[in-house]
């Protein structure tokens, strides 16, 4: 920058900076400048910090969405901070149900977390959220998944399949599972039943 490029002194530099910022906290240039100089100091406390700060006073919603990606992602992959960045996430699918990034990652920390009545929340929402048969039907198989395998429910597990096959009758995975499920819980009619629609 022309400032670290004029004083050569990254410290001197970020003095400048902090000085500028309390006689005007709202100063975008110098806030993006000591979140990079602290960035590059790898204190990425602080860099969080004023990724949030940055993102609660942007005016542009693309801009400040941005910015809380930043402040989760650094949450996450500098801090190994998972259940902050979980709080990120949140937050910005409050503010935006269709961003698919914020989705994405939640489900993998939900998972990573062991949280898994939010994971079933979330799956739940983005069945509705979703666009086409094939999308619903992945996120259906995994939520089926996760109640046979965390919430040991066969009989949600079931429905939701079930779900599935109402939609695509010829989905082979869910209908499979199903079969596996109906065999090992002995519900012989259903079973019976289910393989003559197949």
């Amino acid at each position: 920058t022309v400032a670290e490029m004029t004083l050569a002194d990254p410290k001197l530099t970020e003095e400048i900076i902090r000085e500028l910022l309390e006689w005007n906290e709202g100063d975008a240039w110098a806030m993006e400048e000591l979140t990079r100089l602290r960035e590059s100091a790898r204190d990425f406390e602080e860099v969080v910090d004023l990724l949030v700060k940055r993102a609660e006073a942007e005016a542009d919603g693309v801009k400040a969405m941005q910015l809380r990606h930043r402040a989760a992602a650094v949450a996450t992959n500098d801090l190994g901070d998972k259940n902050r960045a979980v709080a990120f996430y949140e937050e910005i699918l409050e503010a935006e149900r269709t961003d698919t990034k914020a989705q994405a990652s939640l489900r993998a920390l939900y998972g990573d977390l062991g949280k898994f009545n939010e994971l079933a929340k979330l799956l739940g929402t983005l069945v509705e959220l979703a666009e086409s048969p094939a999308e619903r039907s992945a996120l259906r198989i995994e939520l089926a998944r996760l109640q046979l395998e965390k919430f040991e429910a066969p009989r949600e597990a079931s429905d939701t399949l079930r779900a599935v096959l109402d939609e695509e009758p010829d989905h082979p995975e869910a209908a499979n599972v199903l079969l596996e499920i109906f065999d090992k819980g002995d519900r012989h009619a259903e079973l019976a039943e289910l393989r003559t629609q197949l």
